[in-house]
């Protein structure tokens, strides 16, 4: 169970460089306190993109806005925690190997300001298949 509150962050990125916006929830409403319920709703942010105001500070999300979570699900190693999210083909909407590392470097950051417990890394999944995967289709 997580700590329940409004402030959040999400990864977006500015002028080619991952970065992190802060964002509150209106006062009638906190952050999902289960774990699985908070990523999903974080990652749903990154896939809506940034606000009109972090648009006009220069920030963009690597995301096609039509991608759907299949699937998110945890997986512990050792002493860490692996977010593994299945994703929708939109996520392949003009993929390259930058905007796979840009689309990581989003997940994780968002998950990892968040306070997701020991979290050490995000396996990003199409039809079971990294996203790596399509790259060499």
């Amino acid at each position: 169970i997580l700590l329940p509150g409004r402030k959040y962050e999400v990864g977006l990125i500015k002028n080619g460089i991952p970065g992190i916006v802060s964002r509150e929830l209106p006062a009638a409403e906190d952050l999902p306190t289960e774990t699985i319920a908070r990523i999903t709703f974080l990652v749903r942010n990154i896939i809506a993109g940034p606000t009109e105001e972090e648009q006009r500070q220069g920030y963009v999300s690597v995301v096609s806005t039509a991608t759907i979570i299949k699937q998110c699900r945890l997986i512990a190693r050792d002493d860490c925690q692996i977010v593994v999210l299945e994703f929708s083909r939109q996520v392949l909407d003009n993929l390259t190997g930058w905007k796979v590392k840009l689309l990581y470097d989003q997940m994780f950051w968002t998950l990892k300001y968040s306070e997701i417990p020991n979290l050490c890394g995000c396996k990003l999944l199409v039809d079971g298949k990294t996203l790596n995967a399509y790259l060499r289709e």
